[in-house]
């Protein structure tokens, strides 16, 4: 079917499985002029009770169109089931992602880099269960992501964190961070099942829907049913009633998505209003950038807890800071990583092969400098650590142990 200056066709499968579950899917082709978008829907109902509804899933149609046609250009992305590794001069095309001014269709996954500038889970394995549901976007090394936070606000995701952004008017960006999930793989596997599930509860362009089409058929044949001059009545309230079917639909479906957005609204609204009547945001985001996802909140939270242990016993100040504490927990992550540098170089008197490698798991950068070792923390140059090539005695290790996880931690 055609418009003035458009191509539509598409199809429509309705199946019943074993456990009277029902399937439709449907996919939509809309051809313009420079551009071919395509719409893949599957829903899954069920009137059944304790039947139970499964987990979106990537249509396998999606992967045979990639696979058997390829992908077409989406803004400034290939829509592609590889992931796209940004270049060291590519700051402004993450910069245009992140402030969600890039034109493209899909969402795009943001992978920040750690510091040992590579991505904290597997992003071909990610490319490979989103490919033609989202781009996977992938930064080059820690050092982008700090020049990064310079022209965004801070806003980025970082040491390994995830962000989904989604086009123009689809929400705000979701952000997940490494410490939350368990191996690279699991990790992409998490990432990948979030955004099915947000993609399945999401509306999708209407051009490309099966109610479009049809509404497009009955528009054509009424007009042809007008170029003709001999169509009798009953003919035309046929049309007209199917129109008027495909419109009822189409109000009860946008009176359902509008009550959805009014929910939202609200909570947010509720939000918004709690914060104004405690005047604001009681701490404003600093300027320094976490070393580790988590490493601020563990720092605040154990301050509140000394200045809380150093208040009056039955004060208000120490009632006010116990409900801080209750509701505000330490992640853990800076307690995990003292423990490893703890045990990397526990009874140890000099830097040796498995040595190195617990270090660089911890997140130092280990460089050879004359007599000395230097050990940066997670790339920055503040946190600098000396240690000798080889120990005089076992103290000498503990006060290094004592003295960086003091400069790092307390």
């Amino acid at each position: 079917m055609t418009d003035s200056r458009n191509e539509f066709f598409g199809f429509r499968h309705h199946w019943r499985d074993a456990e009277h579950r029902e399937w439709i899917t449907e996919i939509i082709g809309w051809r313009a002029r420079s551009s071919f978008l395509v719409g893949v829907h599957l829903d899954c109902q069920t009137s059944g009770v304790g039947v139970r509804v499964p987990d979106p899933k990537k249509p396998y149609i999606v992967r045979q169109i990639l696979e058997e046609l390829g992908g077409d250009v989406d803004g400034e992305f290939e829509v592609s089931s590889e992931p796209r590794f940004l270049s060291e001069s590519e700051l402004d095309v993450a910069e245009r992602v992140l402030n969600g001014t890039t034109r493209h269709y899909l969402p795009v996954i943001y992978v920040s880099s750690t510091w040992r500038n590579c991505p904290a889970l597997d992003v071909e394995k990610l490319a490979q269960w989103t490919g033609g549901m989202a781009h996977v976007v992938v930064e080059p090394s820690r050092s982008f992501s700090f020049a990064l936070a310079d022209r965004v606000e801070r806003r980025n995701p970082y040491e390994g964190a995830i962000a989904i952004n989604w086009p123009a008017g689809g929400g705000p960006q979701s952000r997940f961070f490494p410490y939350r999930f368990g191996d690279p793989v699991r990790y992409a596997s998490a990432i990948a099942s979030i955004l099915r599930k947000a993609l399945a509860g999401r509306r999708p362009d209407q051009r490309v829907t099966w109610d479009f089409l049809r509404e497009l058929q009955f528009r054509n044949r009424i007009n042809q049913l007008k170029q003709a001059g001999t169509a009798g009545l009953d003919d035309y309230i046929e049309a007209f009633d199917e129109e008027l079917k495909l419109t009822k639909a189409r109000a009860e479906a946008l009176d359902d998505e509008n009550a959805r957005l009014k929910q939202k609204l609200a909570g947010y609204e509720s939000q918004r209003a709690y914060a104004q009547s405690r005047g604001g945001d009681f701490l404003q985001t600093p300027n320094d950038q976490e070393l580790f996802p988590g490493e601020f909140t563990d720092i605040l939270v154990r301050a509140l807890k000394k200045a809380r242990d150093n208040s009056q016993p039955d004060g208000r100040v120490r009632d006010v800071l116990d409900s801080f504490i209750a509701t505000n927990t330490e992640t853990g992550e800076s307690d995990r990583i003292e423990e490893e540098i703890r045990d990397a170089m526990h009874n140890r008197n000099e830097l040796g092969s498995n040595e190195r490698k617990a270090l660089e798991e911890a997140g130092f950068e280990i460089r050879d400098d004359g007599k000395h070792y230097k050990l940066v923390f997670r790339g920055d140059d503040r946190y600098t650590f000396t240690m000798a090539r080889t120990g005089s005695d076992w103290r000498g290790m503990k006060n290094w142990i004592s003295d960086t996880t003091k400069r790092l931690f307390k």
